[in-house]
């Protein structure tokens, strides 16, 4: 049985965090959904399992019962720690699903800092860059507003049951007995904990570690980032003090052949600038790209014309890039966008073998589900957040969250997945005319 449960609501938060353990040398599985009668755990040996319950875009009530049902799984029973992955950003069903910990009787602490992105909570207000996260344009692809501070986020009916730690108390060398305090022995309590740095996180954990995550009877569940998850990661690896042999056996899985190449299809998923600027770096490696319009997201085949280009490009061995033809998307429409993007890539692959690059964690979700891949093993980070995963079938599948990485992020997954198919040689011209589709699906 696993050491440690995580769930995430995103895929691409999944293999973030995934990765995070397999860098400190945890043996890691990363399985979509929440599983009935954990069948996929049975026999499955490995340190770490991260499941991923899809959950971000989904009604609140929807995504705090398949919270409930992760955290009630044998999975998670059996492990030794519990971690609830979130959006450094505060997106998604946060609420219900810290909501569904405190439901079961566990407490939960929140260490929602990630400083590699200089994203913290000071007094209990979440901050970009020092920014307070309601002044910035981080969520205009949110039908809602940001949140101003997370007690009035976790608990908008009454936040002040909300138990925090500022900077200074986590920074007192007494943050064991700070947080014993707080931890509710008759009842769950729900702790937010401030954090700028990766020592204010260590702080935190070396602080649950000493309780053993529990207090009195009652289990404590973390709640926290890609960065909170990091530092899990690390204390842990100390802790369990991994054998010479055992390290060499983990770095040979992720370093095994790959097989023979592949051509690679990417679904950018995000209208973003950050999005298309990575886009465009895969344009200039060869890859044909072709823009679908979001205004016919959802028609009967309304992208027939790009799906065929698609395919003949992909069984010619040319690499595609599928993308949206428009600067800006109606965030009501964002579900019907992302079926559509999965759809198309499902199609498009089907019959084909191609590797993958995903944006986007629903986006990826999405695309995985359609192609019929369920479980993969995190191999490799090019950038904070841009993971590289092994499907069961051997597909290789590069993942990032829409909002991370530089210029570069792509086209460095990219790199990866040629070097792991024995092609660390310059790529060879397109065997097709490279070209950029934007056809809208319809006619104009």
């Amino acid at each position: 049985m696993a050491s440690v449960f995580v769930q995430a609501d995103d895929f691409s938060g999944a293999a973030e965090v995934g990765y995070c353990f397999v860098q400190h040398g945890l043996s890691t599985q990363l399985t979509l959904g929440t599983h009935d009668g954990d069948a996929s755990f049975r026999g499955l040996v490995t340190d770490v399992v991260v499941a991923d319950t899809h959950s971000r875009g989904l009604a609140g009530s929807t995504a705090e019962a398949l919270v409930k049902k992760a955290f009630s799984s044998g999975a998670a029973s059996a492990a030794q720690v519990a971690f609830k992955k979130i959006d450094s950003l505060w997106r998604g069903n946060v609420r219900a699903e810290v909501a569904a910990l405190t439901g079961l009787g566990f407490n939960a602490v929140v260490a929602g800092a990630l400083p590699q992105l200089q994203r913290s909570v000071q007094n209990g207000q979440p901050l970009v860059a020092g920014t307070p996260l309601a002044e910035t344009d981080l969520w205009q692809a949110e039908l809602s507003a940001p949140p101003a501070d997370i007690p009035s986020l976790l608990r908008p009916e009454d936040p002040s049951s909300v138990e925090s730690l500022n900077l200074a108390e986590v920074r007192s060398g007494s943050l064991v007995e700070k947080l014993s305090a707080l931890l509710g022995c008759d009842q769950a309590a729900l702790v937010v904990a401030d954090g700028e740095t990766v020592q204010d996180l260590e702080h935190v954990m070396d602080a649950l570690l000493e309780l053993n995550f529990q207090a009195c009877d009652r289990r404590i569940v973390l709640v926290g980032t890609g960065g909170t998850a990091d530092v899990l990661a690390q204390r842990l690896a100390a802790q369990l003090a991994r054998s010479a042999q055992v390290g060499a056996q983990a770095e040979a899985v992720t370093a095994e052949p790959q097989g023979p190449a592949k051509p690679v299809l990417a679904v950018v998923g995000s209208a973003s600038k950050t999005a298309q600027a990575q886009l465009a770096q895969l344009e200039t490696q060869g890859f044909e790209v072709i823009r679908l319009h979001p205004q016919y997201a959802g028609a009967t085949g309304a992208y027939g014309p790009q799906l065929q280009e698609a395919r003949v490009a992909l069984a010619a061995g040319t690499n595609v890039a599928v993308t949206l033809a428009a600067g800006k998307v109606d965030p009501a429409r964002a579900a019907s966008i992302v079926q559509a993007l999965s759809t198309f890539a499902a199609e498009a692959a089907q019959g084909l073998e191609a590797d993958l690059i995903l944006t986007g964690g629903e986006t990826a979700r999405e695309v995985l589900d359609a192609v019929g891949l369920h479980s993969l093993v995190p191999l490799a980070a090019v950038q904070h957040g841009a993971v590289l995963s092994r499907a069961d079938d051997g597909t290789l599948v590069g993942t990032k969250p829409g909002s991370f990485g530089d210029d570069l992020a792509l086209q460095q997954l990219y790199d990866e997945i040629r070097e792991r198919r024995g092609q660390s040689a310059p790529a060879p011209a397109n065997t097709l005319p490279r070209k950029t589709s934007e056809r809208s699906g319809a006619e104009k």
